[in-house]
Formats: C-alpha cells, sequence, structure tokens
C-alpha cells in the first residue's frame, strides 16, 4: 500500500508490535508530504511513544529538514510536556544539521 491515508484504517487490525512499526511507517511516509496532517494523525495514536519511539518527534524531525521554522513553532505547541520536550529537541537538532549542512 503506497497511500498513507487510505493505509490508516489497516493499522486497527495487526498486532502490537507490528501495528506500533506500521503506524510510524505511515506516519513518516504522511510526514513527507504533508507533515502538518502526519503530526495531526501522530496525535491521535494510542501509546504514542515507547519503544519504536514517538511518531510526533519523528515527524518534527522530517518536518525540521525542509522547514525548520515551521516545525519549531508545531512542536511548541504539542500539549504533552514529555513530547513537546522532545519534539523540541528534534527540531532543535535537525535545524542544527541544516546549519552545518546548508
Amino acid at each position: 500500500m503506497t497511500d498513507p491515508t487510505a493505509a490508516k484504517p489497516a493499522l486497527s487490525k495487526v498486532k502490537r508490535k507490528q501495528a506500533d512499526q506500521a503506524r510510524n511507517a505511515v506516519v513518516m511516509a504522511l510526514a513527507q508530504s504533508d507533515p502538518a496532517e502526519a503530526l495531526r494523525f501522530a496525535e491521535t495514536l494510542p501509546g504514542t511513544g515507547g519503544r519504536y519511539g514517538d511518531p510526533r518527534t519523528m515527524v518534527i524531525d522530517t518536518w525540521a529538514q525542509n522547514d525548520p521554522a515551521a516545525a519549531l513553532q508545531a512542536a511548541q505547541a504539542l500539549g504533552d510536556p514529555k513530547s513537546r520536550n522532545q519534539a523540541l529537541n528534534s527540531a532543535v537538532r535537525a535545524w542544527s544539521r541544516n546549519d552545518m549542512t546548508g
């Protein structure tokens, strides 16, 4: 399946480990084309974080590679303090990587 939006309903039918991995893959694919939508989707996921990483942080990291200011603003708006701090750190790291290479 190559359409991240179409893949969302299928995620509820797989086991936890596979579901976490599949959710992250869908979120990351969506983050490439529409990071704001990917972040909204990541916010709806049950049990975000844990062993397979917080999808919100992964979205912010991807977003910051292309639009660091927007990614930082989105990270600041996250409600959960732990996720917000992780996302802010991710955005700043991605921004600094861009500055070093760009």
